[in-house]
């Protein structure tokens, strides 16, 4: 969440605020000072109007049926979100313009998935990237945990697509692995992926990617994974 004051012309204070709410829960608007004769208004910035408030309440389409304004403390509540309430608000109060409100209303993340592609070297399946996967327009940042703690390297990032690359001769590599999404509604966790301690043929040799054969075998678990058609 983030909040920002802006003066105006007649020492007017212009709040901004920023919110992320999931589809299907409430969002109450910033509270506004309200007494008797106040006139409140909240639109669109396409000036559709939200609501207007003047002795009497009147809620248009489509929000009427789903929201409230009260004017003992001043505020409106928008329940059953969706996807398209998301926008930028205009509030006012007595034709004064006081806030804008960018709200975003987005799917909670309920599962976080997290693949294991074997890449076979002289029949021994050496190399493994893990993949993680998450479909989103909103800020996020996806990790990856090593028994709990963070992994930075030979993690490679492609559009929505983070993947951890490991070498399976190195006995370091053995542990268990998740992948967690850091998003504005909070944290997801995958389930976990175990590498056990690699077994002696797999460890013989001394062979090793190179970095267009790691982008070539992350551009294969694209389309493995049906990300790139």
């Amino acid at each position: 969440m983030r909040i920002c004051v802006s003066s105006v012309s007649g020492n007017v204070d212009i709040r901004k605020y920023e919110k992320y709410r999931p589809v299907g829960s409430a969002y109450i608007f910033p509270p506004v000072p309200f007494t008797k004769g106040t006139v409140y208004d909240l639109q669109r910035a396409n000036h559709n109007l939200v609501i207007t408030f003047h002795e009497i309440e009147n809620i248009r389409p489509p929000y009427s049926g789903r929201s409230k304004f009260y004017k003992n403390n001043g505020t409106f509540v928008l329940e059953n979100l969706r996807e398209d309430d998301s926008g930028l608000y205009e509030q006012k109060v007595n034709m004064t313009l006081v806030a804008y409100i960018r709200l975003y209303v987005i799917e909670l993340v309920k599962q976080l998935a997290m693949q294991k592609v074997n890449e076979t070297i002289q029949d021994e399946p050496c190399q493994v990237i893990l993949a993680c996967y998450v479909q989103a327009s909103y800020p996020h940042n996806v990790t990856f945990l090593k028994d709990g703690k963070e992994v930075t390297e030979n993690v490679t990032r492609m559009d929505h697509s983070s993947f951890l690359s490991l070498d399976t001769r190195d006995p370091q590599s053995a542990g268990t692995y998740t992948c967690r999404l850091y998003y504005p509604l909070g944290t997801r966790t995958s389930g976990e992926i175990q590498l056990l301690t690699p077994d002696k043929t797999c460890r013989k040799g001394t062979f090793y990617l190179e970095t267009w054969q790691i982008i070539f075998i992350i551009f294969m678990v694209l389309l493995l994974i049906g990300i790139i058609i």
